[in-house]
């Protein structure tokens, strides 16, 4: 049984043990070879009556997490897929759950901060560590509001890549820094739409975007990171591939708002549950995150690491130590971890 399978009915008995519900969405299809879509059942799907009151979310703070997702629809920051509030193996939610709590109240950043600086300092102890969290943001983009070109030109970018969360915060040295998290569950590589497949790969040197100069003023990469390789001879660097894609983009992201001097210090974070094999490998395959740090030069492993769910939710056990943080971190193994 592969992961995602594995996931799909974790998700379905966690949702029927704690909210008594048995029966799930349908949608849809039409299989091939057959002129009429017919309905399938999703038991990864909550149905909407389910749905609308936030059950995909912790119920310790799922009226925060409403009434900010409110906010943010309202005030155009942020429009949340329509699969979020129903899509149990979808990791859009999960930042909510995971990263959102901690913004609250000083109490939760200064517990963060300690589980943050625990990841920095594996990264290196030479890096900086956090002195005070300044942002915890949930699906972040940086903007240029006096960028008047078009498209998406106050897009870092120029394309709409985005943070799953981003901490932002006061190293002890005195200067700002970020850390971008890309959250993944039960997801893998993908293929790229047309606009995403000329910024990388067919058009990658038209000055419009934006991936090539960012990545090629960086420093993080290796001189072979820009040919082709043998495992991927047609695309011009194997960061490009479906596999890796979406692991360097944030990355780049974060390169993009050192570059606009946003900030100084940056650590891009991967995060993902161990048994999903794609990111984390087997005995056969190495998996995605050894493929994308074997790309990285000196200065790119500053820059970029990857956690596992189990890591994570450890290292919050270890620097959250209240009664309702214990709740939640509980929560967290429970719906989350195998």
């Amino acid at each position: 049984m592969n992961f995602k399978d594995i996931a799909r009915g974790k998700q379905a008995d966690y949702f029927e043990n704690h909210y008594g519900i048995t029966e799930f969405a349908t949608v849809k299809r039409k299989p091939r070879g057959r002129t009429e879509p017919i309905d399938f059942h999703v038991s990864a799907l909550l149905k909407w009556e389910d749905a609308k009151d936030g059950k995909i979310f912790h119920e310790g703070y799922r009226a925060e997490i409403l009434k900010e997702i409110s906010r943010l629809r309202q005030s155009g920051e942020y429009v949340p897929s329509g699969m979020m509030m129903c899509h149990t193996l979808r990791s859009e939610h999960i930042p909510w759950n995971v990263f959102f709590p901690m913004s609250l109240n000083d109490e939760m950043k200064n517990s963060a901060k300690n589980v943050f600086n625990s990841i920095i300092e594996n990264v290196s102890s030479t890096l900086p560590k956090i002195k005070e969290i300044t942002d915890i943001k949930i699906e972040y983009a940086p903007i240029d509001k006096d960028a008047t070109e078009k498209p998406f030109t106050r897009c870092y970018l120029n394309d709409k890549t985005s943070f799953d969360t981003y901490i932002g915060y006061l190293a002890e040295d005195g200067i700002m820094g970020g850390i971008g998290i890309e959250v993944k569950y039960t997801e893998e590589g993908y293929r790229p739409g047309e606009t995403e497949k000329k910024a990388a790969i067919t058009d990658h040197e038209n000055p419009r975007y934006r991936y090539w100069d960012v990545m090629k003023k960086s420093g993080y990469y290796i001189p072979e990171a820009y040919n082709p390789n043998r495992n991927y001879p047609n695309i011009w660097s194997p960061l490009v591939s479906d596999e890796l894609r979406q692991i360097w983009r944030n990355h780049l992201l974060g390169a993009s708002m050192v570059q606009h001097n946003d900030i100084t210090h940056f650590l891009s974070l991967h995060l993902y549950p161990q048994g999903n094999l794609h990111f984390h490998g087997d005995g056969k395959h190495a998996g995605a995150v050894s493929d994308y740090k074997r790309w990285l030069s000196k200065e790119g492993q500053r820059t970029w690491t990857a956690v596992t769910f189990e890591e994570l939710f450890q290292l919050m056990q270890d620097c959250f130590p209240g009664h309702k943080d214990k709740l939640w971190i509980n929560y967290l193994k429970e719906r989350y971890l195998f």
